[in-house]
């Protein structure tokens, strides 16, 4: 096998378990924007709730709001996270803060992707080599097409994620008696 192909192999496996096994060193995931009545908005994660108020998390810290200055409060789109999902493998389950899955259909594709290169690079060319670069226009077809198939499940999957996350009653704001 050419050693080219091992290192980026070994380099985006590596990638990978280092964020699956710290989480901390990933970007931070979808963040609700909760917008307030007098026209300011506070982005981060509501982590709690009581009657009367949301703690949420923001990149400054965590922050109670009271409820009664809520307006609004914005969750994950899921035509964004499918979005996501297909323009790079994992990024939708990110988008929603499912990392644990981003890593695996990161991952998968990858995998999916390298897999399917390799049988068709040895398929049409008998071993890794090309002396002929017309010859890797298969394996190459082959490779996409084949990645294809965990990247949709994937970009569904996040969109499906984004929709139940939405049915979920993670809030609720009592606005009182209406007029």
């Amino acid at each position: 096998m050419d050693a080219r192909i091992i290192r980026h192999s070994a380099a985006l496996a590596g990638a990978g378990l280092l964020f699956a096994a710290c989480p901390g060193l990933t970007p931070p995931a979808h963040a609700e924007v909760i917008h307030l009545k007098n026209g300011t908005q506070v982005k981060g994660k509501i982590t709690k709730q009581d009657e009367e108020n949301f703690e949420v998390l923001t990149a400054q810290g965590p922050v109670k709001i009271s409820k009664l200055k809520v307006q609004l409060v914005d969750l994950a789109n899921p035509a964004i996270a499918a979005g996501l999902g297909v323009g790079f493998p994992g990024a939708g389950q990110a988008y929603v803060g499912r990392w644990d899955k981003a890593v695996f259909y990161f991952s998968i594709t990858a995998v999916t992707l390298g897999a399917a290169f390799v049988v068709g690079m040895v398929g049409v060319n008998g071993g890794l080599t090309v002396s002929d670069p017309n010859k890797l226009t298969l394996p190459v077809s082959i490779g996409v097409s084949t990645a294809g198939i965990p990247l949709l499940l994937g970009a569904y999957d996040a969109y499906l994620e984004a929709v139940r996350q939405n049915e979920a009653p993670k809030f609720k704001i009592d606005y009182g008696e209406s007029l």
